[in-house]
């Protein structure tokens, strides 16, 4: 097993995200590692949990620990980097292997992307369009797809299960809404506290960021009729909410709500709330060469999916509508809104967000450091 090093692009308890994920099972398997923070606080090593420590005091701590550590454990070290402008912290990487984790097709990362590659001896990808782009950069490197998965502890996939307790579960989720899919045409219903039925939900999971096609988002509230809500749970990232609305407050009367960034451990009942799950992506790089991870979400919630026409979506088929066109997204909403889905839809749905766990991943990720320290890749 490896010594791990991580430096981290943002903080660990500010959004639970691939890098996490798939280094925190990866301690579960039995690796030590080391998630260093970005922000520099005078705190103590944090261990999170068996295997995994967060560091505060990155700068002091690569140069004062981290050697010690590897002299003395006996244990290969690597770093896991999925932040290209980490490369100013080189000097203080000292490692006997490195793994690029290309997670998206940034454009302000470029130039220093080309740096990180010359020195990974292995390039990890989230999606098949970011895997094609590596190979045309680097022809001598192996270059492997290891895509974002499912959260089995979010317990989505259990009807009547509540989230499993984790570092990002600070608050207890209340109620669980129960969906049910039980009436002549399969139109979900969601029951609350006091049996009062909600009119469907459309729901967005995700940073509110310049790939979120806003303009869609508001022609589906304009011609979409009938009593349904359209609501949208995320920090603002690289945009502001629309004036005049945000976690303060919503534009109710329109069927808009944008929640802003809420817990961690409040997204299953808001999940399970929704009708419909959205990715409403305009097709852009960075949009095109993702690998949404709400998408698995939402299908382990047994969820209907209606996305914009992403590479990765497409692979996703038959169990997330994906439409190629403005109208198409339109029409494919309205359609879902009225009928979800059957009961063997939506266990389809479930079956296929478990066969692409975050758990499967981190088996990958397993197997190719083993197969770099063994020399065998």
């Amino acid at each position: 097993m490896s010594l791990i090093l991580y430096p981290a692009p943002f903080d660990f308890h500010w959004m639970k995200q691939r890098p996490q994920q798939l280094l925190l099972r990866l301690a579960r398997l039995g690796h030590t590692v080391y998630y260093c923070n970005k922000s520099e606080q005078e705190r103590p090593v944090e261990e999170v949990e068996p295997g995994f420590y967060i560091i505060h005091q990155t700068k002091r701590w690569l140069q004062e620990e981290w050697p010690l550590l590897r002299k003395n454990s006996g244990q290969a070290a690597g770093v896991w980097c999925s932040y290209p402008l980490a490369k100013r912290e080189w000097a203080l990487w000292s490692s006997d292997w490195v793994i690029y984790d290309c997670v998206d097709d940034y454009a302000p990362w470029r130039e220093a992307e080309l740096d990180t590659l010359q020195r990974a001896g292995v390039v990890v990808c989230a999606s098949e369009r970011l895997t094609e782009r590596m190979l045309r950069l680097t022809q001598k490197k192996p270059v492997v797809t290891i895509r974002n998965g499912y959260d089995t502890g979010m317990g989505l996939h259990r009807v009547d299960a509540k989230p499993e307790p984790t570092p990002f579960a600070a608050v207890e989720p209340g109620w669980q809404p129960q969906g049910s899919i039980d009436n002549e045409c399969g139109q979900a219903e969601h029951h609350f506290p006091g049996n009062v039925v909600f009119s469907p939900v459309a729901g967005y999971i995700g940073a509110w960021a310049p790939w979120v096609d806003e303009a869609l988002l508001r022609r589906c509230r304009k011609e979409i009729a009938g009593d349904w809500s359209l609501e949208i749970i995320g920090p603002e990232f690289g945009r502001a909410f629309p004036t005049g609305v945000g976690p303060e407050g919503g534009e109710a009367s329109s069927g808009w709500r944008f929640h802003g960034m809420l817990p961690h451990a409040d997204l299953p009942e808001r999940i399970r709330s929704f009708s419909v799950g959205l990715i409403p992506f305009r097709r852009i790089p960075v949009a095109l060469a993702a690998s949404p991870v709400k998408a698995y979400e939402y299908l382990a919630a047994g969820l209907p999916v209606v996305t914009t026409d992403l590479p990765e979506c497409r692979t996703m088929a038959p169990h997330v509508d994906v439409a190629v066109s403005t109208a198409d997204f339109i029409r494919l909403l309205q359609v879902r809104l009225n009928n979800p889905g059957s009961k063997e839809d939506r266990s389809a749905r479930i079956r296929y967000a478990l066969e692409h766990t975050w758990e499967r991943r981190a088996e990958q990720a397993d197997r190719l450091i083993r197969s770099l320290e063994s020399g065998s890749l």
